[in-house]
């Protein structure tokens, strides 16, 4: 077994003088590829998207490490929460490692809102020189070198250390990968971070905690899905609080502490949380924020605490004695038993008269709705009569529903469930769909399309304020004095386009003279007429210009100096 070891490592000797003597001369070896095709480039962009300049990260494959490729930006005259906004979205970091960096700006950000700024609109000149100073301070981070390998062996047996923590602007997390080189030396390295902006109100330290927390556990779980590494899971805070919501009962907390729990013990089952100082929390960092010439030679950021780096027994002591605090209470959630009793409640046996009910039960719809709006916006305490009508309706309803329960049930059913094979009706339909000769007997027909009704037929009005007028006949008569043959006379038909009241004269005859008469007894009768519409027959015609020129020589008539005379 001794030699054949020795054979195997005087091959893999060989093999290794072969590649090491190929990569000095990879020039000769190519000789076949043109060399203008060859690769010269140093670094690998791996942001590739080009519908925005980016701050783009940056791959050296012979140095293996990241950078970041700051651009340009241009002097600015004024400072507005556009340029703002959009100089922060230029910081491309995937992974989360310039957190403190970008979380810093979104704190920014988060104030520029809640001064209900507008895009356009200058900013203060505190805010302006802190974001010039911070635009300026972004390109402290081109000499920044980031190690692409964080593994230190193949054997793929690591330990990963997350942190969490808040403060009253933010908070995040950040995960540590540790792993051991030959010599035994074990090495941790940041992997990734997140971070969130706290909200302006409404949480407590405790609680913005405990978000950490969770954005930890939900990002361990990602990483540990997506990626294969096998080693234990440590979680670490330095709040006593949520280790305290952590290690109980979930359904023993209030609802916004019983949910972020139960996720938190459903993500993290199996692992272990443990208690650190503020000190040596490096998720303080993303927490508060820090710009960009702090981060650069921050250790506790890049590579977390050195006690990582030490065996389990050097760790500082993880369980701390928890003291009774009142947000540590456990919720108090008594059972009550109620006997309820029925009651036989019908609306209807109070009150003997239907105008009494109609009213008491409209104003309890006028509260109702009144309840619902803004103070400012409150409906008039008198009813209106669409009110009346609507409540009436609705106990119509439930007169309906309190004597026949069954047959609405089953007009409920039939209408609304097409589906539901019950009922007769549904059944006759399903049938009749499916019976070819009942669908070809009965074709959809192609209806005629209306115009629409003019504008007359649609406005209220009074009685034939709007009429059409026409004549129908003749009609043959006798007379009532003397003898001779029998007369023609004609009917005028006045309709009224609104509410289609009907009203009739006689005609003596088609002349113009008979049909002004007629149109006078008309607007004697039924008032005066604002629009008359006619098919332009000749006596219309000519009674449409003997009633121009009348009123002409009645309108001249009030031109005279008599007149004048008299209005003045």
């Amino acid at each position: 077994m001794t030699e054949t070891c020795k054979q195997l490592m005087e091959i893999l000797k060989s093999a290794g003088f072969v590649l090491r003597k190929w990569a000095s001369n990879y020039k000769t070896v190519l000789s076949g590829v043109p060399e203008e095709l060859w690769e010269t480039s140093t670094e690998r962009e791996l942001d590739r998207s080009q519908a925005a300049k980016t701050l783009g990260l940056l791959w050296f494959p012979r140095e293996d490490v990241f950078k970041f490729k700051i651009p340009a930006l241009s002097e600015l005259k004024i400072v507005t929460k556009r340029i703002v906004v959009s100089e922060m979205s230029q910081l491309f970091d995937p992974l989360g490692l310039l957190g403190p960096v970008v979380v810093n700006a979104k704190m920014f950000v988060q104030t520029l809102w809640e001064a209900d700024l507008s895009w356009d609109s200058e900013l203060a000149e505190e805010s302006a020189l802190w974001w010039r100073k911070y635009r300026s301070d972004i390109k402290e981070l081109s000499s920044l070198q980031i190690p692409r390998r964080v593994l230190r062996n193949t054997l793929q047996q690591y330990t990963i250390h997350c942190f969490c923590d808040a403060s009253q602007k933010g908070y995040g997390c950040c995960i540590y990968i540790v792993s051991s080189d030959e010599q035994g030396q074990f090495h941790s390295h940041l992997l990734t971070s997140k971070s969130r902006v706290a909200p302006l109100r409404g949480q407590s330290i405790p609680r913005l905690e405990l978000c950490a927390a969770l954005l930890g556990s939900q990002l361990v779980h990602n990483l540990l899905t997506n990626i294969r590494i096998t080693g234990s899971v440590t979680f670490w805070t330095d709040s006593t609080v949520v280790l305290h919501w952590i290690n109980f009962r979930s359904n023993c907390w209030k609802v916004f502490v019983s949910n972020r729990v139960a996720e938190i013990q459903r993500l993290t089952k199996g692992y272990k949380w443990r208690h650190i100082s503020t000190e040596l929390n490096p998720a303080d960092r993303i927490s508060r924020g820090m710009l960009a010439s702090q981060i650069l030679h921050d250790k506790l950021w890049w590579y977390g605490p050195e006690f990582l780096s030490s065996p389990v027994e050097m760790w500082p002591e993880g369980v701390v004695s928890i003291p009774f605090k009142p947000e540590l209470e456990v919720e108090m959630r008594p059972m009550v038993s109620l006997h309820a009793i029925e009651e036989n409640f019908n609306i209807f046996n109070r009150f003997s008269e239907l105008a009494k009910l109609l009213r008491v039960v409209a104003y309890c719809y006028l509260f109702r709705n009144n309840c619902k709006l803004p103070e400012n916006d409150s409906i008039p305490s008198s009813l209106s009569p669409e009110e009346v009508d609507i409540t009436l309706k609705s106990l119509i309803r439930i007169a309906q529903y309190q004597e026949f329960p069954t047959e609405v049930h089953t007009s409920w059913r039939t209408f609304t469930s097409p589906c539901n094979n019950s009922p007769t009706f549904e059944l006759a339909r399903k049938i009749v769909r499916r019976c070819v000769i009942c669908f070809r007997s009965n074709p959809t027909t192609t209806n005629q399309i209306m115009a629409p009704l003019p504008s007359v037929r649609l406005k209220p009005a009074r009685a034939f304020t709007y009429s059409g007028m026409d004549y129908c006949g003749p009609f043959f008569v006798r007379l009532l004095f003397g003898k001779g043959a029998s007369v023609k006379v004609y009917v005028a038909m006045f309709v009224c386009l609104v509410v289609k009241a009907v009203h009739l004269e006689v005609v003596a005859d088609l002349s113009t003279v008979a049909c002004i008469n007629a149109v006078k007894r008309f607007v004697g009768s039924r008032g005066r007429v604002l629009e008359l519409h006619c098919d332009n027959a000749t006596a219309f015609v000519g009674a449409d210009r003997e009633l121009r020129l009348l009123r002409k020589e009645f309108q001249q008539q009030f031109k005279s100096k008599e007149w004048g005379e008299f209005c003045a």
